[in-house]
């Protein structure tokens, strides 16, 4: 076995969510079919054209903000009502990325895992229920701190957990926030570009190889 990258003091594995451990077609399927769905219907406006306006409107407010994450904030925002049966017509859309599970059992064995993740509880509760029993704690950074990911929240964290940074290592598909941040806040991190756009030692296709970088005699994967 080659090498890792990694520090060899890893006790505990942090993952993202949407995009590493399952696939993006539950929050796809809320933003760009159900809210304008809802938001047509009520206003009588085209789909396509709803999906374009809200688009427009979800760009405008940006993923820098926390609202942007809050399908509370969209429903009250375009006066839809309850989101409830929305989420509910979503929710067979969630699937786990096909090494998940296999990915999640193997590292277990070996490390402390959490999940840190922007999803809103209410999605987030959903998105982990085939795989919650394998972390020690799912943190909703928006619902929990009402905050994003960033560097003075993942130190916040790892002192919340009593957990070192240096012992933390994030992995996940957004390279700001699940790269950058928590490496400027001293933790470890592994950017997941399902893209297969390798760039860097610290950049993986799937959670397969995310496994296998992780140091040690022999992988678990």
């Amino acid at each position: 076995m080659s090498e890792s990258p990694l520090g060899s003091n890893i006790k505990v594995i942090s993952f993202d969510v949407e995009g590493t451990l399952v696939t993006p077609d539950f929050s796809k399927g809320m933003w760009f079919e159900c809210i304008p769905e809802y938001y047509g219907k009520k206003n009588k406006v085209p789909f396509e054209k709803a999906v374009r306006m809200l688009a427009a409107e979800y760009d405008r407010v940006g993923d820098g903000r926390l609202e942007w994450y809050d399908v509370r904030h969209w429903f009250k925002a375009f006066d839809l009502g309850d989101y409830h049966q929305a989420l509910q017509r979503c929710l067979p859309r969630i699937r786990l990325y096909p090494e998940s599970e296999a990915v999640l059992k193997a590292l277990g064995r070996r490390y402390r895992m959490i999940v840190i993740s922007a999803s809103i509880r209410e999605f987030l509760e959903y998105l982990v229920a085939d795989i919650k029993q394998h972390f020690e704690s799912v943190i909703s950074t928006v619902t929990d701190y009402k905050e994003l990911k960033t560097p003075e929240l993942y130190a916040r964290i790892c002192h919340d957990l009593n957990i070192s940074p240096s012992e933390v290592v994030q992995v996940g598909d957004n390279l700001q926030y699940d790269f950058v941040n928590p490496r400027a806040a001293g933790l470890q991190a592994v950017h997941l570009d399902r893209r297969g756009q390798r760039d860097g030692k610290l950049v993986v296709a799937d959670l397969t190889e995310f496994c296998r970088l992780l140091p040690g005699d022999q992988p678990l994967c």
